[in-house]
């Protein structure tokens, strides 16, 4: 396998949380517009709204790369 080891990370770790933060905004935006729609309101998502969904894909790809970093090449958790 050509997994990183252990406290090490390689490019297909930074790229794969990449995608991982592309597609938490993307999915998350997408349910969020939909639910703004389908209120009573009606109302569209502010920008203080698109900012939350910024921070939260960059949160998913930092956990997913925290997780790739704290496991082996092996895909064990916590072990060197």
């Amino acid at each position: 396998m050509n997994e990183s080891k252990f406290l090490k990370l390689n490019l297909k770790d930074l790229a794969k949380s990449a995608i991982i933060a592309g597609l938490t905004v993307v999915v998350t935006g997408f349910i969020t517009i939909l639910s703004a729609i389908t209120d009573a309101t009606g109302q569209l998502p502010t920008l203080e709204d698109f900012c939350k969904l910024l921070i939260s894909g960059l949160i998913a790809g930092a956990i997913y790369l925290l997780k790739n970093l704290l496991s082996n090449e092996n895909n064990e958790f916590l072990k060197g």
